[in-house]
């Protein structure tokens, strides 16, 4: 019977990791460098005390390095979603707020609500989501100085056009980046080429899915779920009955990317067109209804991604069988 880990909390920032394990009867607290040597130190200083499961927050990229160190290292890493931690700590009542008292946070909401372990990206897809995140930010840049133009003054029109120009330059650049990632890699090229037998799936949302979406991650409702896509309900007793809402506590590069798509399959897909009809006949308008073929379109691409067939106009992904030459 394996080992029960030990629980490993770290509070990430570019310099330094603040770590927590949890102990009996204390806890240890360790300071380290944010760096290759002190992640090594790290994880030697926690060797001794068994296989660890290990929590950090995923606010930014500072955490990649040496989550993937103790992953690497065969111990159970898991990237925590920023609110989550935050609402813990007030249901917990934590009046201090100090790298370490955020380090014994972590570690301690890592070891009541046993998060999904994190499994890290293959190569292929660390790059396509750097060139995806990458074009994601530099689209609205561009929308940015689109929306400036109409009330710009005249004198600064030129640069601001120049600037436009130099983005869709790039942009088109990042695209030729994205397709030539996606051949490069057999698997993440056949997973492309399954969803875009989509209606309504293009080389962006394709590319950006794979980018964004854990490769374990094969299940419509957790994926509905990690996207924030799911609904929340708003009822207590006799007097609230709110209407449900999308929860939204998820991967919001996720919705951003859907959003274009689910509007584009409303004119291109028939299980999206009919989807919004029987939404519509019930009465539902609006965001409401585009958010739920939103989430719709997210289920046919992971029942594409988990069967490895194409889409089928059913609307139902054909089972996977043995000689499927695109199963992934």
């Amino acid at each position: 019977m394996p080992a029960t880990p030990t629980i490993l909390g770290l509070d990430v920032s570019r310099d330094k990791l603040d770590a927590c394990l949890l102990l009996a009867p204390a806890p240890r607290i360790l300071t380290v460098p944010n760096t290759p040597r002190g992640h090594a130190r790290l994880l030697a200083w926690a060797a001794p005390f068994g296989p660890l499961h290990l929590g950090l927050e995923a606010t930014s990229t500072y955490g990649h390095a040496v989550a993937a160190a103790a992953h690497q290292a065969g111990h159970t890493v898991s990237l925590l979603q920023p609110l989550a931690v935050q609402r813990y700590a007030q249901a917990t009542l934590a009046r201090n707020k100090t790298d370490r008292l955020d380090a014994a946070l972590v570690a301690d909401f890592t070891r009541t609500q046993q998060p999904r372990p994190w499994t890290p990206p293959t190569p292929g897809q660390a790059r396509l989501q750097a060139q995806s995140r990458l074009r994601d930010e530099l689209v609205a840049q561009r929308q940015g100085l689109q929306n400036r133009l109409a009330t710009a003054h005249a004198s600064v029109g030129p640069v601001l056009r120049s600037l436009r120009r130099s983005l869709a330059a790039q942009i088109a650049r990042l695209d030729a980046a994205l397709a030539a990632t996606l051949q490069a890699d057999p698997v993440l090229d056949r997973q492309a080429r399954l969803l875009r037998s989509i209606p309504g799936v293009g080389p962006v949302l394709g590319a950006g899915l794979l980018a964004e979406l854990p490769a374990d991650l094969r299940d419509a409702r957790a994926a509905t779920a990690y996207a924030g896509l799911n609904p929340r309900q708003r009822e207590s007793g006799t007097s609230l009955r709110g209407r449900a809402r999308l929860s939204k506590l998820g991967n919001a590069r996720l919705r951003r990317l859907l959003y274009v798509p689910a509007l584009a399959g409303l004119r291109h897909n028939p299980v999206l067109r009919a989807q919004a009809a029987r939404l519509k006949a019930r009465g539902k308008t609006g965001k409401l209804m585009v958010a739920a073929v939103m989430r719709k379109l997210l289920c046919l691409c992971v029942g594409v991604l988990k069967s490895g067939q194409p889409w089928d106009p059913s609307g139902r992904p054909r089972p996977a069988s043995s000689t499927a030459p695109n199963s992934p």
